[in-house]
Order: C-alpha cells, then sequence, then structure tokens
C-alpha cells in the first residue's frame, strides 16, 4: 500500500461515521479546503496531536507495520467514543432533569430514539476488520452535490507541488475524473438551503474547475516518465 491508500483505510476505519467509501476521503482530502491537510514533502499530511488515535499509526511503515498501529488506533477510539458517549449522556440526563416538568412523554421518548440512532453511528465500538475496510477503500459511492465547492487557490487538486509522490499525483487526477463522472440525483434542488444555486449549478461549477485542475496536472507531470 502507498502513503495515500493507508491514509484513506486510516480515515475510514477511525472515523466510519464520516468516511463511507473512498471517494469521500479523496473528496476531503483533494477538494476540501481548511481540512487540517496540508503538503508536506510532496504528501497530504495531517497535524497529528501526540496522544491521540490517528497520531500511532503508522503511515511510513510495511503494511504489516501499518495494520498493527491501525489495530491500536481503533482501541484509542473506541476509549474516546466511549468517553463521548458518557459525557453526552451525562449533560443530557442534568438537561432532563431540569426540564422534565416541561417535556411531553412524545418528546423524552423521541429524544431516546435520537440516542438509540446516534449512538451506532457515533458511540459503538469500532469492530476492527480490516477486509471491510479495504473493501469500503475501494468504493465510489458519494454524491454529486455533496462534493465540496472546489477552490483554484486553496483545493489541494489545485495546489499540488512539484515534489508530490506518484501517488498523491494519481489521487488528484482519480479525484477529478470521478467528480467529473458524478451528476446530482436532485439537479434543481437548492444546493444551500439559504442559497439560490441549485444543485445542477453547484455541480457544473465543481466541474469546470476539475476540467481546469486536469489541465494544469497535466501540464506538470504529462511528460513526466
Amino acid at each position: 500500500m502507498n502513503h495515500l491508500d493507508k491514509t484513506i483505510i486510516q480515515s475510514i476505519a477511525l472515523y466510519p461515521s464520516l468516511n463511507k467509501s473512498r471517494m469521500s476521503v479523496l473528496e476531503h482530502l483533494f477538494c476540501t479546503i481548511d481540512n487540517g491537510y496540508e503538503w508536506i514533502r510532496g504528501r497530504l499530511e495531517y497535524y497529528e496531536i501526540p496522544g491521540t488515535p490517528s497520531s500511532v499509526v503508522n503511515l511510513d511503515g510495511t503494511d504489516e507495520e501499518f495494520i498493527e498501529s491501525l489495530k491500536i488506533a481503533v482501541e484509542m477510539q473506541n476509549v474516546e467514543r466511549a468517553r463521548s458517549y458518557e459525557k453526552n449522556q451525562n449533560s443530557q440526563v442534568r438537561a432532563l432533569l431540569q426540564e422534565t416538568s416541561r417535556l411531553s412523554q412524545e418528546i423524552s421518548d423521541r429524544f431516546a430514539e435520537m440516542e438509540r440512532e446516534h449512538y451506532e453511528e457515533f458511540y459503538a465500538p469500532i469492530v476492527f476488520d480490516m477486509e471491510k475496510f479495504l473493501r469500503i477503500s475501494k468504493s465510489y459511492d458519494f454524491k454529486a452535490e455533496n462534493v465540496y465547492p472546489i477552490s483554484r487557490d486553496y483545493s489541494a487538486i489545485f495546489t499540488i507541488p512539484e515534489d508530490a509522490e506518484p501517488c498523491y499525483v494519481l489521487g488528484a487526477m482519480e479525484t477529478i475524473s470521478i467528480v467529473l463522472m458524478l451528476d446530482s440525483e436532485n439537479p434543481d434542488a437548492l444546493w444551500h438551503p439559504l442559497g439560490t444555486r441549485t444543485n445542477r449549478q453547484h455541480v457544473e461549477s465543481n466541474k469546470e474547475k476539475a476540467r481546469e485542475a486536469m489541465e494544469r496536472i497535466n501540464r506538470l507531470w504529462g511528460t513526466r516518465g
């Protein structure tokens, strides 16, 4: 596995509620701005706070070393998820005690139902399943309207440095190719509730910029053997 593949698998393993496909990670890395990643020595690197789950993942070692470190990170992430759930429950208990006299049974039941739904997505222990992580890392399931508005100045597909590792150049081209293939399932709906642009306009704007980014990549790397 190359550095980008390991980064994608790490994101899927540690943040399953956010990263449900390869494309969801690629979109975050190469399109979304202010995502915490920056180009360092030809790679998109994230500043890891020491002691956090992702900080222990060995992206530079062998595949075996990467997998072993990812297991440790998942265990750490499960501890964090359990703590978050306990903290959330305690704060909600206090709020419920304060609001008991004003809460109807219907609202209380709905509140509990939402908690059960959120538990599976955000708090339940992550099962370490490398086969599942690999399978998800090959999926391109993603909605066109969910692609972040691509920035010519800040999106990574436009800011690839000349020393970028080949896997990241290919990753950018892969991202662009998917953006160009995706079409909105509901093109006439508003892209943002408070805006005036439709999904169709948002998607077409992204495709126009994606084509420009691909032209730039071809100019910089097309002649390199």
